[in-house]
């Protein structure tokens, strides 16, 4: 589960490879997320965990950093049960958030009929 929060982040990453532009555009997109039908439930166990961070700092430090370079200051152990349910939350948010810049930054239909 951690390559799959790592991976759904480096797409958006693919438009924004600078850490602060990904972490504003998640801060700017997750209202979003948190409002379309259906999505209430991730966005509550998600923000649930974050405390005072913002989405996507919180995504950015723990998830991004922590699973790409795990070390005492940002560590990762997805052995864990704690940290593999919250690498479930946090895979649910990105998977929404990379499906959204799929389809609106990249213009990409989800449809597998489209080409």
């Amino acid at each position: 589960m951690s390559y799959a929060a790592l991976n759904l982040y480096r797409i958006l990453e693919f438009r924004y490879p600078n850490g602060g532009q990904t972490r504003t555009r998640i801060d700017r997109e997750f209202p979003s997320i948190q409002q379309e039908g259906g999505n209430e439930a991730y966005a509550r166990r998600f923000l649930s965990g974050i405390g005072e961070k913002t989405p996507g700092r919180f995504i950015y430090y723990s998830y991004r950093i922590a699973v790409a370079h795990a070390s005492s200051r940002y560590p990762s152990d997805p052995d864990e049960a704690a940290e593999l349910q919250s690498l479930h939350v946090a895979a649910d948010i990105l998977r929404l958030l990379a499906r959204r810049f799929i389809l609106n930054e990249l213009g990409l239909s989800d449809s597998r009929y489209n080409e």
